[in-house]
């Protein structure tokens, strides 16, 4: 291997490290941010059987979603899971741009190999 072989291969580790180091953090920050609303779901389901367990006790039969705190809680947790969803989306999208500037990369490099060529 040449010195110039190692040189370019070296460029090219060290462009698709710098690209998997941004996907893997911004990836990373994303999952906790998903982990935080995870668990403040997990804190409205506490609360909504609280509230049904209240009704329960008051002795009502029937519960009225509509007229009820347990309405907004649950459109709470659904809004929650809509955000977990659209997360989720984000990371995909950061993968599949991570992957397209890994290939410019090696598409860029061969290039270069075969413009030496002549």
């Amino acid at each position: 291997m040449s010195f110039k072989e190692f040189k370019d291969a070296l460029y090219i580790f060290t462009q698709k490290f710098s690209v998997k180091t941004e996907e893997y953090a911004r990836i990373t920050k994303i999952n906790i941010e998903i982990k935080k609303i995870e668990s403040d779901i997990n804190k409205k389901y506490k609360e909504l059987g609280k509230e049904i367990y209240a009704l329960h006790v008051s002795g009502v039969s029937e519960i009225q979603l509509q007229q009820s705190k347990t309405a907004d809680i649950c459109a709470t947790i659904t809004e929650m899971l809509k955000n977990i969803d659209l997360k989720k989306i984000d990371i995909d999208e950061i993968r599949k741009a991570a992957h397209l500037k890994e290939s410019e990369i090696s598409a860029q490099m061969d290039s270069d190999e075969d413009d030496s060529d002549f």
